[in-house]
């Protein structure tokens, strides 16, 4: 998932590992009220891209959904 989330997405590949799980286990209506969160954090230092890394995210979370899916059959 490294590879991925570092040629497809940059924006993420600037978030810790536990900071990116959060976040893709975050429901969408507080997928950017966590990111804003984040943003405050001392380790962000107000670095992030709130729409691009919303944006990131949601997009890895749809294909997440669809590999899932394709599992259970």
């Amino acid at each position: 998932m490294a590879t991925l989330v570092q040629h497809c997405a940059p924006a993420l590949a600037s978030l810790l590992p536990e900071d990116l799980a959060q976040l893709l286990a975050s429901a969408p209506q507080d997928l950017l009220g966590n990111i804003l969160r984040l943003n405050r954090a001392p380790h962000y230092h107000n670095r992030l891209n709130a729409v691009v890394l919303a944006a990131a995210v949601i997009e890895l979370q749809q294909v997440d959904s669809v590999a899932e899916q394709g599992r259970r059959r």
